[in-house]
This record gives structure tokens, C-alpha cells and sequence, in this order.
């Protein structure tokens, strides 16, 4: 019976599990709850409350990351970002695994975007979580800017990105007539220079 309200304080939000010194999430934390030797390793600490200007702050800051305003309650608001931030997750993976398989543009800004929503989310205890959302509000924005590009660029542009590197293919053997003509030279350095830019988009 014990155990149970823990659960359901832990479910709520209002407590939290620490183990050797360190968080211990709550899915990860019924196992050795229930286990007699472990159970003593663990200890329940009662969730720190999140000032209410940082929550304030952190909700703002929807509207400009998501295009949506989150909800008002620390729980609700919590998992709202964390919806939001594991779908440009999963995108952003996806835009990765291309990359491996092909030229396309955007490796910095896919890498550094996936570790900066990785090292957000795993602020497991939404006190921290959205103390780091607001400490770090400006590299948020930019991750999001540098998201909406991709997304539109993976979404929208990809297919005239694939003709442009089939023409530069073709256009490649017959280069040096083309480079003799000053017109069709610039446009085909026009095109090269978008082949290899970092952000065509």
C-alpha cells in the first residue's frame, strides 16, 4: 500500500527517487522498490516547485519555439515541451541518417541541434529542465531557427536539391565547353557554390 502512494505522488509529480546520490526516473524506480535489499539504496525527496516567474518565462517561450502557447501547470507544461521536443528529435535523426546515404546539406546544424535537445531532455526532474529552458533561452531560439530550416528543406526542397545534383553530374562532362562560354560559366559556378554551401536553404 505503501508503494502505491508512492507511485501515484511520484505519477503527480509531487516527490521524486534518488539513488547513489543521483535521480532516479520514475519509470526506472518501481523495480528496485519493490525489491527488499534494493529498496534501502533508495531515497524519496520532495520535488522542488518551480518559481513561478521561471514557469511564466518558460511558457512564453512556447510561442516563439513551438508557434503554440504551452499549458499554465509545471506537469502539463513539461510534457508539452517534451512532445514537441522529441518530434524535431525523431526529424532531425531522420534528416541524419540521409546524410550517411548522400550530399545533403545541414551536418552541422543537425548535430549540434540533436545535442542540444538530447542534453535538455535529459533533465529527467522538471525543476531543472525548465531552469535550463530558461538559462538557456537564446540557444533554444537558435536551434529552432535552424530547425525550421531544416524541416522546410526536407520537407519542401528536397527533390530540387536531388535534380541539382544529377544536373552537376551531367553538366560535368561536357565542363570545359561550358566554362568557355562566360554565360553558362557563371551559372554553372552558381550552381556548384549551392552544391557545396552548408545551408543552401
Amino acid at each position: 500500500e505503501i508503494l502505491l502512494i508512492l507511485a501515484r505522488l511520484a505519477v503527480a509529480g509531487r516527490i521524486s527517487f534518488q539513488k547513489s546520490g543521483g535521480t532516479l526516473p520514475v519509470k526506472d524506480a518501481f523495480e528496485p522498490l519493490q525489491n527488499s535489499r534494493t529498496r534501502r539504496e533508495i531515497s524519496v525527496i520532495k520535488k522542488r516547485q518551480v518559481d513561478e516567474s521561471i514557469l511564466k518565462d518558460a511558457r512564453n517561450l512556447t510561442k516563439e519555439l513551438f508557434s503554440a502557447l504551452g499549458p499554465d501547470t509545471e506537469k502539463e507544461l513539461y510534457e508539452f515541451y517534451h512532445l514537441h521536443l522529441e518530434a524535431w528529435l525523431k526529424n532531425l535523426n531522420s534528416y541524419k541518417s540521409k546524410l550517411d546515404v548522400g550530399k545533403f546539406p545541414g551536418r552541422s546544424a543537425i548535430e549540434s541541434s540533436i545535442l542540444g535537445i538530447e542534453r535538455l531532455l535529459s533533465n529527467d526532474d522538471s525543476y531543472d529542465f525548465f531552469k535550463k529552458v530558461v538559462d538557456g533561452k537564446n540557444e533554444y531560439l537558435d536551434i529552432e531557427e535552424s530547425y525550421s530550416d531544416l524541416f522546410d528543406f526536407y520537407t519542401n526542397q528536397l527533390q530540387t536539391w536531388q535534380q541539382l545534383q544529377t544536373a552537376l553530374t551531367r553538366f560535368a562532362v561536357n565542363a570545359p565547353a561550358l566554362e568557355k562560354n562566360p554565360q553558362a560559366n557563371l551559372a554553372l559556378q552558381e550552381l556548384k557554390s549551392i552544391a557545396v554551401s552548408s545551408s543552401p536553404y
